[in-house]
């Protein structure tokens, strides 16, 4: 019985990592390429950098409240919040992808000139 159970354990553990090792996972990612956050006393400071999320891209600057715990978050979190906001916001395949503002949090946002690649969304 132990025997046969630890089989079937076996057996869903390698079923498992082989699918979560084939599925599209959605991650965020990007190359940061200005913190002005860190580099300057500014509020609201300025960051910049591209993001790459499900197929497309964009070039972004986000203007974040020094209050603001994004303050303090990594660019692929920043990529990823956006991202939420895109997904929140009115994104659609029938809409533009041009002149981009995207609410992340009350006190901040971020504002893209276009994005490329599967993802759009109105202006």
């Amino acid at each position: 019985m132990k025997r046969t159970m630890r089989r079937y354990v076996a057996t869903a553990v390698v079923a498992l990592v082989a699918v979560v090792g084939t599925a599209d996972v959605a991650s965020a990612g990007g190359t940061e390429e200005y913190n002005g956050c860190r580099k300057t006393v500014a509020n609201p400071c300025e960051r910049r950098g591209t993001c790459s999320i499900q197929g497309s891209s964009w070039y972004a600057t986000a203007t974040i409240d020094r209050r603001d715990p994004l303050v303090r978050q990594g660019w692929a979190g920043l990529c990823d919040m956006m991202h939420v906001a895109l997904v929140r916001g009115r994104c659609s395949p029938a809409g533009s992808q041009v002149d981009v503002t995207m609410r992340l949090s009350t006190l901040s946002s971020a504002y893209t000139p276009q994005i490329t690649g599967t993802l759009r969304c109105a202006g």
